[in-house]
């Protein structure tokens, strides 16, 4: 097509075409529309030659020049403009038909020339803004650090948790850059060929008020869950790695080329009072044609059937069967307002921060009227239950009380829809917090046999199967998972830590490798991260995390961050920064952190622990014996105070043995340690094994009984799940009172020779 200047941008009604970026925004946000490639062409044809009559010859001529095509392919073209401005089968505001003879191009056009336009006549473009969620008008944290909160990933990921965070939630969500790695993903993950790949576009929300957008968020989220669910024939790619591409807008071709995409969809939400108005669109996306598209128009309590109604629609384009019995077809809720709701609550849950108790608060009120409303909504029963689960597994809530809450909830949901996938893979992600590993497993299995689609949920089955030993097992669900969510941080980041932890590094370097392709806020500390856990090297570590401790002027909020804690923890520590370490904990304003795990605490459900843990270790590293003692007895009194619970009873003991160690009472450590990791055998969780036998050997280190702790860190090197060698043979805590032991020195050294003979 010619005549376009690139630099071009043109206004009219409430639209603005950005022709350099090639999108079509809403005017008052700048908010990119969904179009083809062929349809904003299109749009770009009709704007040059505005007002002019063209027939149907000129039109496809000038769209696929060279080209023949068929006459409906235009058809398509033009159908989906007239959906995207919002206009109806009787209203045509801009594109209008003139019978016999063809098209005109009827807008009052506004050009801005980027290159001719002062900046101040011009308003600036954003570059792809996303739609403002409604909890958007709620600042919170961003929603991939409120995602790893989900299952506990302090607690999995060893350092690289504290790194991930602070990297990619301190400020906005990592957005994928044009570099795509999407087909050395789907190698990777070893995808089906020939199995049809569903890329559904995240949809635009056309809604005049702004406050609606939940609601478009909350009904692609339903739209997509159940075409995964109702058409195992068909790999649908889960939400997160689809909502990049929001953030991220490119041409439909681009993103099926990238995604292994055999059929993208399209669609837009319009909700508007009462009344709510969903377009759809289904493209080949080997041809870029048209198979399918329908504009539903509907009353808000009819419209909670239409993720029903879409699947039969997308199911008969496909020529795929539809799983499941016809009560399927029944909505999850009769009750409008409590459906509402509930979409309100599935976008909050993209932000929510379990540490923060006024966040969790409010998505537990929406569930709450929710089943105020209609108290035979099984899913809204199975996400409090997931809530409160996420309360356990982020340490923020190990109470009984908390437990029984979400027992009940889940228990509620079985009874009202025991076969639902949401109520499966919640009462697995129970099992997971309660230690029961093999019915988490089972539960999640089954949610898959049901139609489970989110990746996300398929994080506690590898966590449960790790927890078993079961290691292959384990491997094999996350290259589903990188399968079906190749662009989602947080199933790279627990493939990348369960790859390190089941001692298999160079697969845990591609899939770094490959992740930080698509995230470039990303690539430096995960490769950081791996050059150091794989090899040794420090400095790269330490140049990813930046100036460190936080500086003087750092804000108590900053300073009292679990995770700023347990990364300086680590980073000042392997430097040998001592002193530094000492003066940057001793500026911590709180007597106790949330648990959230350093590079030898993998350890879920435990609640909080004492800052004097971490002062006692640091003093001891700086040699300041007189104010070690102070930080054992805070530890001590930390312990005391504590109820015991099935889930922190080892932890209480390993915690103890640590305040021994601090108050120079080594038989008292020793014993206590013995009696921690004799609580949490690798028997009954292979993971939280790993965190509690390195605990145990850094306190038999400290207190003489070299061979114990040598022997146990032997175990630890060749274990799977185990110990990675940079977290043996380089830590301080291990290295220096060790330095004589001569099995602990033949340990280093092999790996040593280890670290340095592992490709890169």
């Amino acid at each position: 097509m010619e005549g376009t200047a690139d630099g071009s941008i043109y206004e009219f009604g409430d639209f603005r075409v950005d022709a350099g970026r090639r999108q079509l925004q809403l005017k008052a946000d700048g908010r990119p529309l969904p179009l083809t490639s062929k349809a904003f062409e299109m749009l770009l044809v009709f704007i040059e030659r505005r007002g002019e009559l063209l027939d149907k010859n000129t039109l496809m001529k000038a769209v696929w020049p060279n080209v023949i095509v068929e006459e409906n392919n235009l058809n398509q073209c033009i159908s989906t403009l007239r959906r995207v401005f919002g206009d109806s089968r009787d209203e045509h505001r801009f594109i209008v038909t003139i019978p016999g003879r063809g098209y005109r191009f009827v807008a009052d056009v506004r050009v801005l020339t980027a290159t001719a336009t002062p900046a101040s006549e011009v308003a600036p473009v954003p570059a792809s803004p996303p739609p403002k969620l409604a909890s958007e008008l709620h600042p919170r944290t961003s929603p991939q650090r409120s995602a790893m909160r989900w299952f506990g990933l302090a607690a999995v990921l060893l350092a690289a948790a504290a790194l991930t965070w602070l990297f990619v939630h301190r400020g906005q969500a990592p957005v994928a850059d044009s570099v795509s790695i999407a087909p050395q993903m789907r190698s990777a993950a070893g995808s089906t060929a020939g199995t049809p790949r569903l890329a559904i576009m995240p949809f635009a929300n056309l809604s005049p008020d702004a406050s609606n957008a939940f609601f478009a968020d909350g009904l692609y989220e339903e739209i997509l869950s159940t075409l995964a669910e109702r058409m195992p024939g068909v790999a649908v790619i889960s939400r997160t790695t689809m909502l990049s591409y929001r953030q991220n807008p490119k041409p439909l071709s681009e993103v099926s080329s990238e995604l292994g995409a055999t059929h993208v969809m399209e669609g837009t939400v319009r909700r508007e009072g009462n009344r709510v108005r969903l377009t759809l669109q289904l493209v080949d996306a080997g041809t870029d044609h048209y198979l399918w598209s329908q504009t539903y128009d509907r009353t808000l309590s009819s419209a909670m059937t239409l993720q029903t109604e879409v699947a039969a629609e997308v199911a008969t384009q496909l020529s795929v069967r539809l799983s499941g019995d016809a009560t399927r077809a029944a909505p999850m809720t009769h009750d409008a307002e409590a459906y509402d709701l509930y979409l309100q609550a599935l976008v909050s849950f993209r932000d929510v921060d379990p540490t923060v108790g006024s966040q969790s608060q409010a998505l537990e009120d929406l569930l709450n009227r929710a089943l105020d409303r209609d108290p035979k909504f099984a899913q809204a029963y199975a996400q409090r239950a997931r809530l409160h689960t996420l309360l356990m597994m982020a340490n923020s809530d190990v109470s009984e009380r908390n437990y029984r809450s979400a027992s009940d909830d889940i228990a509620a949901a079985r009874r009202l829809a025991p076969n639902d996938p949401v109520v499966l893979a919640a009462f697995g992600y129970l099992m997971l917090a309660d230690g029961q590993f093999s019915r988490s497993v089972e539960a999640i299995q089954a949610a898959e046999a049901a139609g489970l689609y989110d990746a996300v949920w398929l994080i506690p089955k590898a966590r449960a199967l790790l927890s078993l030993g079961r290691v292959e097992e384990a491997v094999k669900v996350h290259e589903q998972m990188l399968s079906l969510d190749p662009a989602n941080p947080l199933v790279l980041n627990f493939t990348i830590s369960h790859l390190l932890l089941v001692q298999r590094p160079q697969a845990a370097q591609r899939v770094g490798q490959l992740g930080a392709r698509v995230f470039e806020q990303l690539g430096q500390p995960w490769n950081a991260y791996l050059r150091f856990i794989v090899h040794g090297d420090v400095e790269p570590l330490s140049k990813a995390i930046g100036p460190h401790p936080p500086n003087s002027n750092a804000p108590a909020s900053v300073l009292k961050d679990p995770v700023v804690v347990a990364t300086n923890f680590g980073a000042l520590r392997f430097e040998h920064r001592y002193a530094d370490l000492a003066r940057f904990l001793e500026r911590v304003p709180v007597p106790t952190l949330i648990s959230t795990g350093d590079e030898n605490q993998l350890f879920d459900c435990v609640g909080a622990r004492p800052t004097a843990e971490y002062r006692g270790w640091a003093y001891l590293l700086a040699n300041e014996r007189a104010r070690v003692k102070e930080q054992g007895d805070a530890v001590l009194a930390f312990v005391h105070s504590e109820a015991e619970t099935k889930w922190n009873r080892f932890f209480l003991r390993l915690l103890a043995a640590e305040a021994y160690t601090f108050t120079g009472q080594k038989e008292q450590a020793i014993a206590a340690a013995r009696e921690g990791l004799g609580l949490m055998p690798r028997s009954v969780n292979a993971v939280a094994w790993v965190g509690a036998a390195s605990l145990a050997a850094r306190v038999y280190a400290w207190n003489g009984a070299d061979e114990e702790a040598a022997k146990l860190l032997e175990e630890l090197a060749s274990a799977a799940p185990g110990q990675q060698p940079a977290f043996i043979a380089m830590d301080p805590l291990l290295t220096l009172p060790l330095a004589h032991n001569v099995r602990f020195q033949s340990l280093v050294a092999r790996l040593d020779k280890q670290m340095r003979e592992t490709p890169t």
